[in-house]
């Protein structure tokens, strides 16, 4: 049987990131990694995880893991895809910010200033 966790452990020594910087990108710790590269299998979720993050296609090494998990493709489009998600993302909470900013001047013209508490 193939050991997953040896080859995905190879794979991310070779990729030159380190193993703190994966940890924080995929939101585990670093102790988790190392549990991960101790198993022998692993599951594809956490294989694709950090095959995002190294950019690495564990597809080739690993075919039976992904036979039947669909969403896994890496692909030059998906850091691109993941800035435009975090440029919409940005948008989002700018257009919130303004709109909480108008929410509260709204809420404080209502107010006399002598009742307003939070008035300068």
């Amino acid at each position: 049987m193939i050991h997953t966790g040896a080859i995905v452990e190879r794979a991310v020594r070779r990729s030159g990131i380190s193993l703190a910087e994966l940890a924080r990108k995929i939101d585990v710790n670093r102790r988790t990694l190392y549990n991960w590269f101790s198993v022998e299998t692993l599951r594809p979720h956490s294989v694709h995880l950090i095959g995002t993050v190294i950019c690495y296609d564990f597809s080739k090494d690993l075919p039976e893991l992904f036979n039947n998990f669909a969403p896994y493709k890496l692909s030059s489009n998906l850091t691109q895809d993941t800035s435009e998600d975090l440029n919409q993302i940005a948008d989002y909470k700018e257009r919130y910010l303004l709109l909480l900013e108008k929410y509260n001047d709204l809420l404080f013209k209502g107010i006399p200033k002598e009742e307003n508490a939070f008035a300068a």
